[in-house]
């Protein structure tokens, strides 16, 4: 039979228990019930709280990887091969540096420009002026008085004059104040065809070059600015060289 007390087996018949010394049969004092301590209630809250946390870090942790079974080996990312770079000659060395080439020039599509040269026309004025005035008239016209650089263009200004009514005929060169000749485009004064003993400057004031006819033969002289005290007025002119660009073909 069992104590009912403390629950100990003892023998049929014993009156009293080996256990706790109750009478058998008695069933002794009712035992108090336990009271629940609050230590335990809240390590009992804490765990559960435990619980729930790690149940919910689950959920989210499946939610944002997946499950956590196994992938597949059909699934599996291949592993990269590697492979290594073959060895080039020169390894190590420090990289010689290229000339940059410079590049092919485009063809042109547009025809090239045409050479130009400078082509000089004379022309007759039959007027009597000075020579300052001849020459004013000259550039005021867009030219300016003749200038000779070779017995061709002498030949060509020559052609210009008539037979008959003109005796004095300006050209564009003059002494300068140092002396010397100069024509008056700037040119080189490298060409004349003066007459015998000139240029002579006679009284110091014979500056200026005029063609003159002497003789029936047209020929350079050295004359003042002014020479209407020797020529009659239909007898004096000038003439005017203007220049023209074209192309050489």
């Amino acid at each position: 039979m069992f104590c009912t007390n403390c629950g100990q087996e003892n023998k049929d018949g014993a009156r009293f228990c080996t256990g706790c010394g109750a009478a058998l049969g008695d069933p002794g004092p009712t035992p108090k019930p336990r009271r629940v301590r609050p230590a335990v209630v809240v390590v009992a809250v804490v765990a559960v709280l435990l619980a729930l946390a790690g149940v919910a870090f689950g959920v989210m942790l499946a939610l944002r990887v997946g499950p956590f079974a196994p992938t597949p080996a059909a699934q599996q990312p291949a592993a990269v091969q590697q492979v290594a770079a073959p060895e080039t000659e020169g390894a190590g060395e420090a990289p010689t540096q290229t000339e940059a080439q410079p590049a092919p020039e485009a063809e042109e599509s547009a025809e090239p420009e045409p050479q130009m040269t400078t082509v000089s026309h004379y022309q007759l004025v039959h007027q009597c002026m000075t020579w300052d005035e001849a020459r004013r008239y000259c550039e005021e016209n867009g030219g300016h008085l003749a200038t000779i650089s070779s017995a061709d263009e002498l030949s060509e200004v020559l052609s210009l004059l008539p037979a008959e009514g003109l005796v004095s005929c300006w050209v564009g060169a003059y002494r300068t104040s140092s002396g010397d000749w100069a024509w008056v485009d700037g040119s080189e004064f490298s060409y004349a065809a003066w007459a015998a003993g000139e240029p002579n400057n006679e009284d110091g004031t014979e500056n200026y070059v005029t063609l003159l006819k002497v003789n029936d033969a047209w020929s350079m002289y050295d004359v003042p600015g002014d020479v209407s005290g020797f020529y009659a007025n239909d007898k004096i002119g000038f003439v005017m060289e203007t220049e023209e660009q074209v192309s050489v073909s």
